[in-house]
């Protein structure tokens, strides 16, 4: 593994477990049409964001036979 895959491998090893990364896998059926991940992390809080808690969403994939219906919408909203 080159250094960016390791470190990927090791932040998902981690965050995974941990629960500050949430991948979601979409099927339509059988068939694999989506994907979509959110990564969650700390900052310092502030006046609007009191307790420093925020979300990156990440990831986001349709497979192009199945694009325009939704599922990337649906898929955040879970």
């Amino acid at each position: 593994m080159n250094e960016a895959q390791r470190e990927s491998y090791n932040y998902y090893q981690k965050a995974l477990c941990d629960g500050f990364h949430i991948a979601y896998l979409v099927f339509g059926g059988k068939y694999f049409v989506g994907a979509g991940c959110v990564s969650f992390f700390q900052v310092m809080p502030s006046y609007h964001n009191p307790s420093g808690k925020k979300a990156y969403i990440m990831n986001m994939y349709t497979n192009p036979a199945y694009r325009r219906r939704g599922i990337a919408a649906k898929t955040l909203d879970i």
